[in-house]
């Protein structure tokens, strides 16, 4: 992820779906080099700003239920297996996080797209 696409800089649509670079430093920016581009006709502009981080979605509390459901831990002599405290559960979830934060990078599959938000229709002949 650049430095630009943390909600700071500005992108360009012609159809207000598919943005791309290059991104813009300013709103104003945007606009003037989104009229140039699309030759005066309407465009989008909109911010950028990265996904969230891969990680951050893991989840003890599901991860533990998936487990629950599984056919080892299904029935009666399984019922109350686990007894996980709310602060045993932080501390996976922070390991768990780190683990896999140092995969994606190591194997360097971060994310490289963006995503837009605060759309906004330009239309400069009008």
């Amino acid at each position: 992820m650049s430095e630009k696409q943390t909600g700071s800089a500005w992108a360009t649509s012609l159809n207000g779906e598919i943005y791309d670079y290059p991104f813009y430093a300013s709103r104003e920016e945007a606009i003037a080099n989104g009229t140039a581009e699309y030759n005066g006709d309407p465009f989008w502009i909109g911010k950028t700003f990265p996904p969230e981080n891969a990680e951050n979605f893991f989840d003890a509390e599901d991860w533990l239920e998936n487990v629950a459901c599984q056919e080892d831990y299904s029935g009666d002599h399984a019922e109350d297996w686990d007894m996980s405290t709310k602060e045993q559960r932080a501390e996976l979830e922070k390991e768990v996080r780190a683990v896999m934060a140092a995969w994606l990078e190591r194997h360097k599959l971060r994310p490289t797209f963006f995503n837009v938000r605060d759309s906004v229709l330009i239309e400069p002949n009008t």
